[in-house]
């Protein structure tokens, strides 16, 4: 740490922010939210599919049950 009280990383980050207009900001905002909202959507197709893959295997292996025990 600096005497400022601020590591390297914070100097860097309000180094670089410091002189941002009010619509530089905006757009950085909409554009992490526009990254995040990306990345939401892709888990989300992600967990979708699993969830559809592991419900397949289990009626399968119950459709493997009933018919080994009624033949």
């Amino acid at each position: 740490m600096d005497q400022n009280g601020k590591g390297k990383h914070k100097q860097k980050f309000f180094k670089k922010y410091d002189t941002i207009t009010d619509k530089d900001y905006k757009l950085e905002m909409l554009w992490s939210q526009r990254i995040i909202q990306g990345k939401l959507h892709r888990i989300r197709l992600n967990i979708t599919r699993i969830l559809w893959t592991v419900a397949i295997f289990i009626v399968i292996g119950i459709l493997g049950i009933i018919l080994l025990f009624y033949k």
